[in-house]
Formats: structure tokens, sequence, C-alpha cells
């Protein structure tokens, strides 16, 4: 990914620094109307479990201006997710080229 193009084209980015080092990302598409999606949410390993995730998600809700919020992503440890009230969803598809669709098959993000 192309990371300037990315966030500048996203509707809303959140970053979370310790001690001025970059420890977490994540970023939100809108059409600032009905829906919105979070996606490429990461975490420093070192520093999951210390409530960052859990504080950038939190605010990119809270920011955003609608109503329906989806998000793109694999089933987090322990339901991170579910626990921020975010449920499994059944109607989506994804596209990829067909050098990055074996990747996504291998740890489910596509079902073959």
């Amino acid at each position: 990914m192309e990371i300037q193009p990315a966030l500048g084209n996203s509707h809303l980015c959140c970053f979370a620094r310790v001690d001025g080092e970059l420890v977490g990302a994540a970023r939100a598409m809108s059409n600032g109307v009905n829906y919105a999606t979070i996606l490429d949410v990461a975490v420093d390993p070192g520093f999951q479990g210390a409530g960052i995730g859990r504080k950038m998600m939190t605010e990119l809700v809270r920011r955003l201006p609608v109503r329906k919020v989806y998000l793109t992503t694999v089933p987090g440890k322990e339901g991170f997710y579910e626990k921020l009230g975010f449920l499994p969803q059944t109607n989506a598809m994804g596209l990829f080229p067909l050098r990055d669709r074996d990747e996504a098959v291998e740890p489910g993000v596509l079902a073959a």
C-alpha cells in the first residue's frame, strides 16, 4: 500500500504515539452521510494489550459523522472487535488481483 495517498484520501486517520514513537494507526473511509468503513487498524505488537487499539477505535467511531460503520479486518484475538460492539457481517465480498487473492484466501480474508 502506498501510505501517503492512502492516508491523504481517507476521511479520517488516527495515530497513537508513545514517547514520540508511532505505535498505532487506523483510518476510515466515508461518504460523510450514511456509511463509513474502518480499515488498516494496526498496533505495534509490543504495545498490544495496553488499550491503544481500543482508544483508536473508540475515537474513530466517535468522530465519524455516520450511523453505520463497517470494519474491514480478520476477526481479532479474544473477540477484540466484538467487545467494541462490532458483529461479523455476511453481506460482503472482495475482488482482489489474482496474485493477492491467494494471500487473502489463506488466512480467511476471502473464502474460495
